[in-house]
C-alpha cells in the first residue's frame, strides 16, 4: 500500500493516508454558497446553488471512489503475503474488502449532498435575514426554495438513521450482538 510522505519527505511508518477529495467536499460547497450576497443578481445566486451542487456531488463520488480505491489496494497488499498469493481469499483480508457498489453512489451520492448544501442555503438565508427582506426580489429565488424542501427529508433520514443505528448500539446494554 502506497504511505504519502510524512513531514520529512521520506517514508515512515507513521505516515497517514488522508482523503483530500473529503476535505474539498467539507471546504468548496460552502464556500460557493456564501460566496454570493444577496444583493447579488438572482441568476447568480441561483447558479452558486446549481454549482455547489454538482461541485458537491462530484467531490463526494470522487472521495468514495478513492476509499474504495485505497479498501482493494489493502485488500491485494494482503492477499500478497500468503504463498498461495490470489488463489484463495484468506480469511484475514476479508475485512479489507470495500463495502457498497460504486453505481450505488453514483445513482444515489446526489442525495446526501442536497441535504448538506441545503443545509448550508438555510444558514446563508438566517446569516442574510435583514438584507433579504430588503431587497424583496423574489425572482429566481424558486431553486432555492426547492432545495430547501428536498434538503428537509434528507435531514429527517438521516436523523432517523442516526437514531435507529447509533443510538441501539450506543446504549445497547448487550454489546456483544453487534
Amino acid at each position: 500500500m502506497q504511505r504519502y510522505p510524512s513531514f520529512g519527505g521520506r517514508e515512515s511508518d507513521s505516515s497517514i493516508l488522508v482523503n483530500y477529495w473529503f476535505w474539498l467536499f467539507i471546504i468548496l460547497p460552502p464556500a460557493l454558497v456564501f460566496s454570493v450576497g444577496p444583493e447579488a443578481k438572482s441568476w447568480l445566486r441561483a447558479g452558486r446553488l446549481v454549482a455547489a451542487i454538482g461541485l458537491g456531488y462530484v467531490l463526494l463520488v470522487t472521495a468514495i471512489g478513492w476509499y474504495q480505491t485505497l479498501g482493494w489496494h489493502a485488500y491485494n497488499s494482503c492477499q500478497s503475503h500468503f504463498r498461495d498469493g490470489f488463489v484463495q481469499e484468506h480469511v484475514e483480508c476479508k475485512g479489507l474488502v470495500p463495502r457498497g457498489r460504486p453505481g450505488f453512489f453514483l445513482l444515489l451520492g446526489w442525495i446526501p449532498v442536497i441535504g448538506f448544501v441545503g443545509g448550508l442555503e438555510s444558514l446563508w438565508r438566517i446569516w442574510h435575514r435583514r438584507r433579504i427582506r430588503e431587497t424583496d426580489e423574489s425572482v429566481g429565488e424558486w431553486i432555492s426554495t426547492v432545495l430547501l424542501v428536498l434538503s428537509i427529508p434528507t435531514w429527517v433520514l438521516g436523523m432517523y438513521i442516526f437514531y435507529h443505528f447509533f443510538m441501539d448500539i450506543w446504549l445497547s446494554p448487550n454489546l456483544s450482538s453487534y
